[in-house]
């Protein structure tokens, strides 16, 4: 309905993706959209304190505004200095430190990657990018595709495991790496080299890693499908 003009049909549907909003409860309100979508900071009688409700779009002002609560709280119980202001605002997040990617995306091709996964690394990583293709240069089989109709690679799975703390393939491949989402058959063809490269890394028997890819394919199988 929202594109009439390129004639799409169920089965170009690769997957569908919805979202759960913590809201704060509101007895007042008629109904869910009448509720606000703003956050709260909490301090329970115990003096724990928690933050509730907001959005994907605030975190990091919630965030802030909890951690700036919690240095005055301690400076408050027990006089310790309290630190300037949070500098969220101003922060990069992870790969977003660099202006110009280019260089970057130059010394992807420079090790041999495609074109589309050179596209796709610089465009899922950012500044990043550079730890990828470090691996890729020290291990050529890291260069290796995780899927046949995707360009992400082998490399890909080692960052998220030592970086990003990966422990499981969905770990990996729903969470960090949005083949389920990316991929016709939510990535089950990627489960058994993803396992087996996390195996090597976690210290995995082969029982276990044949056992967490055959976890991931049953848990994506059409029917059960849904994260």
């Amino acid at each position: 309905a929202a594109f009439p003009h390129a004639h799409l049909v169920p089965e170009d549907v690769v997957a569908t993706w919805a979202a759960v909003r913590p809201l704060v409860r509101d007895d007042a309100a008629l109904s869910t959209a009448a509720v606000s979508r703003e956050h709260l900071i909490l301090r329970s009688a115990g003096g724990m304190l928690t933050i509730v409700g907001g959005k994907l779009t605030t975190y990091r002002r919630m965030a802030a505004e909890l951690v700036d609560r919690v240095t005055g709280e301690l400076h408050r119980l027990d006089g310790r200095p309290r630190p300037p202001r949070a500098p969220t605002d101003r922060e990069p997040l992870p790969g977003g430190g660099a202006a110009d990617l280019q260089p970057l995306h130059a010394r992807a091709l420079d090790v041999g990657l495609t074109r589309d996964t050179a596209d796709h690394l610089v465009a899922r990583f950012g500044d990043e990018v550079q730890a990828i293709v470090n691996l890729v240069a020290d291990d050529r089989k890291l260069a290796e595709r995780l899927h046949p109709a995707h360009p992400a690679i082998a490399a890909e799975v080692v960052h998220a495991v030592r970086r990003e703390m990966a422990r499981t393939v969905e770990d990996v491949l729903v969470r960090r790496l949005h083949l389920y989402y990316e991929t016709t058959d939510a990535g089950r063809a990627a489960a058994a080299p993803t396992s087996r490269l996390m195996g090597a890394l976690l210290g995995w028997g082969p029982e276990a890693v044949a056992d967490a890819a055959e976890r991931y394919v049953a848990s994506t199988r059409p029917g059960v499908r849904g994260r």
